[in-house]
C-alpha cells in the first residue's frame, strides 16, 4: 500500500519555513550572545529587571561591488581554460599536423620530393628530346599547405617547382600567349581548391584546380605510385599537357558502408599546367562510379570496380591544317623535364588532326587479397568530327578516329604488407610498413626491415587509325620497392619498351620506319612531409 505524500510545492514550503526557522534562531542566539548585560531594581516592588545593550549593527552589502567581484574572478577561470581555438600539434596521416581541440580546425604545411636518376638505351630507334642520354634530376619538388576551417570547409595549396614547362608546338616564338605558349622553369599549380563538406544532396563540393575523376592511376597520389611512372594512359589520355590538374568544379560522395562512390566535375579543358585557358566552348565533363563489393578487414581483402568517362570540346581556334588534337606518350622513365623527354608515339607524327570533340571511357578494376595487389585499367578514346592531314597531303574528313590504350599490374609485398585502400575516394594510399627501417644511433645495421615490395607491369598504346599512324609502344616495367617508413622510399624500375612507328606520307608511302626497343634503369629516392 502506497503512503500518500504532499504535493512537492507544499514540501518545498515547509522546508524553507523550516530554514528560515533555524535561521532566525540561529541569529538570535548570536545577537544574545554578543549583548552587554546589567541588571536594575524598582523602587517601587523591588523586582529586579535586565536590560541588554546590543552591539552596533553591521555595515551594509555593497552588492553590486560583490557581483563584480564575481564577474572578474570567473574571468579569471575562464583564461585559465583552453580556448577550442587553440591549437595542439601531433604528427599524423600526412606529416605534421596542428588541431584544435574539437578538431574543427586543422592546418598543415609539407610537401614531396623525388630524386630520380634515369639510364636509356636506343640504339636502333630516333629520339627526340634528348634522346637516350643519362640523368639525373628532380622528378617532383612541391610545397603544399591544406587544413579545415569551422569544421566543413577544406582547402589545399600545392605549387610544383619543377614542372612548371610548357611547349606548344605550333608556336615558334619563346613568349606566353593566348593557348600557352613555350614557357619554362614557372612554378605550377597542382591542388589548388576549397572544399565544402556536408553540402545538402551532394555531400561534397569542390572548386579549383583539382583531377578530373577519372582513372584509377590517375587518381592515387604521385607520393604512393606503385612504379617510378604511371602507365601511357596518363600521358596519352588523363593529363597529357596540363600535368593531371584543370580548373572546375565537382560533387563527390558515398554510400554509408562506404564500398561504392560518384563523382560528377565540369572542367575547363586547359592545355598547359598553369590553370589557364581562353577560347570557346573548351569544357571538359568528366565522371567516376566505383565499387568494392568486397572489402574487408580495413582493405586487407578487396575488390574494386571502376568506371569513368569524360567528354570534352577541343580548341576550335586552330585550323584544320594545323590540328588541334595530340595523342601522345613518352617513355615510362623520364631523362628531363616536360617537352626534353623523347616522344615514342604521337598522332601528330603522321600529319595533324582536328576534331570537334573527345569522349574517353575508361572501366578499372583492382583486387588485393593480403600482400598481393592486381590493377588494370583500360581507355578507349574517340576523336569525333574528325579531319585528317597528312603530311604531304591534302586535307580530308575522316571517320570518327579512335585510339586506346590499357595496362595491367602485379605486386607482392615480401614482408606480409597490403596495399592501402581510402574508401571515401575508391583509390590506393600510404603504404604503412609493420616494422620501420631505423637506423641505430649507438648501434650497427637497422632496426627493422621496413617494407619490401615486388612488381610487374605490362601496358600498351595504339595511336592507329586508318590514314593516322601515330605509332604503337608495348611496355614491360619490373621494380623492387624498399619503404624505408610510410614517409621514404626507394625505387628501381627496369623498363623495355618495343616502339612500332611506321610513318607514311599523303599518298600511303612510307616515308619513315623507326622501330626497335628501348631500354631502362631509373632509381627514385622519394620522400614527403
Amino acid at each position: 500500500m502506497q503512503t500518500s505524500r504532499p504535493p512537492r510545492c507544499l514540501a518545498a514550503l515547509l522546508a524553507s519555513v523550516c530554514l528560515l526557522g533555524t535561521v532566525l534562531s540561529a541569529a538570535a542566539d548570536e545577537g544574545l550572545k554578543g549583548a552587554s548585560w546589567a541588571e536594575e531594581t524598582s523602587p517601587d516592588d523591588g523586582v529586579r529587571f535586565v536590560s541588554a545593550e546590543c552591539p552596533p549593527p553591521a555595515p551594509e552589502i555593497d552588492v553590486a561591488a560583490l557581483a563584480d567581484r564575481v564577474a572578474e574572478l570567473e574571468q579569471q577561470l575562464a583564461e585559465q581554460q583552453p580556448s577550442p581555438l587553440d591549437m595542439s600539434t601531433s604528427w599524423a596521416k600526412n606529416g605534421c599536423e596542428s588541431k584544435s581541440e574539437n578538431e574543427n580546425f586543422k592546418f598543415h604545411v609539407g610537401g614531396r620530393v623525388q630524386l630520380d636518376a634515369v639510364a636509356l638505351n636506343a640504339d636502333d630507334l630516333r629520339l627526340g628530346g634528348v634522346g637516350d642520354d643519362d640523368a639525373v634530376g628532380f622528378r617532383r619538388a612541391r610545397l603544399r599547405a591544406d587544413g579545415t576551417m569551422y569544421g566543413t570547409m577544406s582547402f589545399a595549396a600545392e605549387f610544383d617547382f619543377v614542372n612548371g614547362v610548357n611547349e606548344d608546338p605550333l608556336q615558334t616564338a619563346a613568349p606566353l600567349n593566348a593557348f600557352g605558349g613555350n614557357v619554362v622553369n614557372d612554378v605550377a599549380p597542382t591542388d589548388l581548391w576549397v572544399l565544402f563538406d556536408a553540402v545538402p544532396l551532394v555531400n561534397q563540393v569542390r572548386i579549383g584546380n583539382q583531377k578530373a575523376p577519372i582513372g584509377l592511376e590517375h587518381l592515387n597520389s604521385s607520393r604512393f605510385l606503385d612504379f617510378m611512372e604511371r602507365s601511357y594512359l596518363q600521358d596519352a589520355f588523363y593529363g597529357p599537357f596540363n600535368n593531371g590538374f584543370i580548373p572546375g568544379v565537382s560533387i563527390h560522395d558515398w554510400t554509408a558502408d562506404e564500398q561504392a562512390t560518384y563523382t560528377l566535375g565540369a572542367y575547363r579543358n586547359n592545355q598547359n599546367p598553369f590553370g589557364y585557358d581562353t577560347g570557346d566552348n573548351e569544357y571538359l565533363l568528366a565522371g567516376r562510379l566505383s565499387w568494392a563489393p568486397v572489402l574487408v578487414d580495413e582493405g586487407c581483402r578487396l575488390v574494386h570496380f571502376g568506371l569513368g568517362v569524360s567528354h570534352q570540346g577541343l580548341d576550335q581556334d586552330a585550323a584544320a591544317t594545323a590540328g588541334n588534337v595530340r595523342v601522345r606518350s613518352r617513355a615510362s622513365l623520364r631523362n628531363g623535364p616536360g617537352p626534353l623527354n623523347p616522344v615514342l608515339a604521337d598522332s601528330s607524327f603522321s600529319g595533324r588532326v582536328l576534331a570537334d570533340n573527345e569522349t574517353l571511357v575508361c572501366p578499372e578494376v583492382a583486387v588485393v587479397n593480403g600482400p598481393w595487389h592486381l590493377q588494370g585499367e583500360y581507355v578507349g578514346g574517340y576523336l569525333n568530327g574528325a579531319v585528317f592531314t597528312p603530311n604531304g597531303g591534302v586535307t580530308a574528313a575522316a571517320p570518327d578516329l579512335f585510339v586506346q590504350g590499357a595496362y595491367g599490374q602485379v605486386s607482392y609485398f615480401l614482408t606480409g604488407e597490403h596495399r592501402v585502400y581510402e574508401a571515401h575516394d575508391g583509390r590506393f594510399g600510404r603504404v604503412v610498413p609493420h616494422r620501420n627501417a631505423t637506423f641505430q644511433k649507438n648501434g650497427c645495421g637497422l632496426s627493422g626491415p621496413g617494407a619490401w615490395q615486388v612488381l610487374a607491369r605490362y601496358g600498351m598504346l595504339d595511336l592507329n587509325d586508318g590514314a593516322l599512324v601515330g605509332g604503337e609502344i608495348h611496355d614491360l616495367t619490373l621494380g623492387v620497392n624498399w619503404f624505408i617508413n610510410p614517409f621514404a622510399k626507394f625505387q628501381v624500375n627496369w623498363i623495355a619498351q618495343w616502339v612500332e612507328n611506321t610513318q607514311v606520307n599523303g599518298q600511303g608511302a612510307v616515308t619513315n620506319v623507326n622501330d626497335g626497343v628501348l631500354y631502362g634503369l631509373g632509381t627514385r629516392f622519394a620522400w614527403d612531409f
